[in-house]
């Protein structure tokens, strides 16, 4: 995110480019993408699906009005088979840490506690790697089901609570969404692991996150 334009072939996808920068108003992203599909068009195989995938949040001054779609916009968008997909986080964690990842789907990971903390960590694992922090209150699930919380911790049980996170000690990130700051990441394993919003909303005055991403020094790769 913010926009990204991907190929789809099949169940795949392949990112093609990212615009809009750090941008995270509706106005400029269709802006960008719109002067991004004028001067690219020609590039474009028809014959393959392509989506714009727009990140983006509401504005806190809006007052009505928004972006134009205009005939020409779609019209370019029907000749090179482009969809349009509007994904709308908060203004918050999701909105700050989103485009990281999203850059990690498909990533192997492991997962580690730091107290009631967790650290899912991305590549070999070492420092400098890409990874998500969450703090509580989280729960981990399986098939629906709650397997263990962070408000079940307990420092003289804690070997035993922490060995239900065994299975995420090697687990693949395979989605992940933000409804009503509540942010839930999936495995492939079936796991999900949801981290609940507490009540407080994240400003840029707050140096606290309920969860965060990073892609490291060392970057994703």
């Amino acid at each position: 995110m913010p926009v990204v334009v991907r190929k789809q072939d099949g169940d795949k996808f392949e990112n093609l480019v990212e615009l809009a920068g750090e941008e995270w108003y509706l106005p400029q992203q269709i802006s960008a993408l719109e002067e991004w599909l004028s001067a690219n068009e020609g590039s474009l195989d028809p014959t393959f699906t392509w989506v714009a995938d727009v990140g983006f949040v509401g504005r806190p001054d809006a007052g009505g009005g928004g972006p134009v779609l205009t005939r020409e916009f779609m019209e370019r968008c029907v000749r090179v088979n482009l969809e349009i997909w509007l994904s709308e986080y908060r203004d918050g964690d999701a909105g700050r840490y989103g485009k990281v990842v999203d850059a990690l789907l498909g990533r192997d990971c492991s997962a580690t506690l730091a107290t009631n903390s967790i650290k899912l960590a991305f590549g070999d694992g070492q420092k400098g790697c890409p990874y998500i922090w969450i703090d509580p209150p989280w729960r981990l699930e399986h098939e629906g089901r709650c397997v263990m919380a962070s408000s079940d911790y307990a420092e003289h049980a804690f070997k035993a609570w922490g060995g239900l996170l065994a299975p995420l000690r090697t687990a693949t990130l395979s989605a992940w969404d933000d409804e009503g700051g509540t942010t839930s990441f999936s495995f492939a394993g079936g796991q999900r692991l949801v981290v609940l919003w507490d009540g407080c909303d994240v400003s840029d005055e707050s140096w606290y996150s309920h969860w965060y991403a990073t892609p490291g020094r060392r970057g994703i790769t």
